[in-house]
């Protein structure tokens, strides 16, 4: 008999635990977005006010945070997005609270971004073979920290030019120049030609044996996605 009550109190017990939860859940979703906030250690953005005037997020992300606002509060949308958001960001954790919103029955949901101190990626941008040309390719190392991004590579590229060129590419890039509306990019290239037969006979290898290349660009964040960006090539 002892063991019979003992079941029914826990019975009993998870019943009421169950019924709680029902019942925030269901608060919750009586509630309406009214605005997404995204921040970071850098930057702040209000989907509402401003729609990403940093245009950090991507296109379709952007998209489908916006799509949040003037919904009804769904929590799995919002579990949803922060796994987005770390993914895009690469970020060491994404955080989301609601808050009260400025009129009755709609909350705010803010998201905040813990990026990682600094980030090394590596990237193959292009990968090909030909039976004439054999193999092109190029091997990018990126290594970020905050706004700056620094990237060594090599490249041996028979496939784009008459001439097949190989040799090495610098770059480096700040996408907050003093300012969030304010990008920076230089990029060093240095490659060697090769010319092959065909070419040579054509009378065009004997044009340049190496190549040099130094390119500065800066880029205006005019009113995201809008940026005009003014560079120059010295080769």
């Amino acid at each position: 008999m002892r063991f019979v009550w003992l079941g029914c109190l826990l019975l009993l017990g998870s019943l009421l635990s169950a019924g709680t939860q029902d019942s925030e859940f269901n608060v919750n979703t009586h509630y309406t977005v009214e605005t997404v906030v995204i921040s970071t250690e850098e930057w702040s953005t209000n989907l509402a006010a401003d729609h990403d005037r940093h245009g950090k997020l991507s296109s379709t992300l952007r998209k489908d945070v916006a799509a949040l606002i003037g919904e009804k509060l769904n929590p799995t949308m919002l579990e949803d997005v922060a796994h987005r958001l770390r993914k895009e960001f690469r970020a060491r954790t994404v955080e989301h609270h609601v808050q009260r919103g400025k009129t009755p029955d709609y909350v705010q949901v803010v998201y905040e971004i813990k990026l990682r101190p600094a980030r090394f990626d590596v990237s193959v941008p292009k990968f090909l073979y030909h039976s004439q040309q054999t193999w092109s390719g190029s091997l990018e190392a990126t290594a970020s920290l905050r706004h700056h991004g620094v990237t060594f590579g090599a490249v041996s590229d028979g496939d784009e030019l008459a001439e097949r060129y190989s040799g090495v590419v610098a770059r480096y890039e700040n996408n907050r120049l003093g300012s969030d509306r304010l990008q920076f990019r230089f990029q060093f290239e240095d490659y060697h030609q090769q010319w092959d037969q065909s070419a040579e006979q054509a009378g065009l290898g004997g044009l340049y044996r190496g190549r040099r290349n130094i390119e500065p660009e800066v880029t205006f964040v005019l009113a995201a996605p809008l940026k005009l960006t003014v560079g120059a090539s010295f080769q």
